[in-house]
């Protein structure tokens, strides 16, 4: 098989995975580049997808609510109305409850995924793993939680596997 038959066979494969990703509710992006920490080129990422928790949403809107109206009451900028609901001492606990909660729901409220997409006739070796790794690694991070993933057609040999588990890459 020619490279250009070989490339035009992995875009395709690439497409087959991000429209299994969409059905799924993530929402992907093809051929998605980043920088890195201490590579001068920029990576090349096969699918960047992302999905939104929705429950983890509403947390972190309920906790900057939370902070909001703590505030504007402890201040007395609330109308007289909403005064009554808050009392002193509830006040500061939604304040407390708002600031630790909140960060971790708007971290937890959206999931990115990296994923490296390999349409090879033979198996999977660890050299990929390493690789995919030290790039993921390398590659400029959003807020929120990050994952790395390789999906391939083709098998993984025991070392790729053994790799992949030590250094958290999901196998597919």
């Amino acid at each position: 098989m020619s490279g250009e038959e070989s490339r035009t066979k992995g875009k395709l494969f690439e497409q087959q995975v991000a429209r299994f990703l969409e059905k799924r509710g993530w929402t992907p992006t093809l051929g998605r580049h980043f920088d890195g920490k201490i590579a001068v080129r920029k990576h090349d990422c096969d699918i960047f997808a992302r999905k939104r928790s929705i429950g983890w949403t509403l947390v972190a809107i309920v906790c900057l609510l939370l902070v909001g109206a703590g505030i504007a009451h402890w201040f007395n900028l609330l109308p007289v109305e909403l005064q009554e609901l808050f009392s002193r001492e509830v006040t500061p606990w939604g304040i407390v409850v708002g600031l630790m909660l909140g960060p971790l729901a708007t971290k937890k409220s959206t999931k990115y995924v990296w994923i490296e997409c390999k349409n090879l006739q033979q198996s999977i070796k660890r050299d990929l793993i390493m690789k995919l790794k030290d790039q993921f690694r390398d590659a400029a991070k959003m807020r929120g939680t990050w994952e790395c993933w390789l999906v391939s057609t083709s098998r993984f040999d025991e070392d790729a596997i053994a790799h992949a588990k030590a250094h958290k890459v999901t196998c597919y």
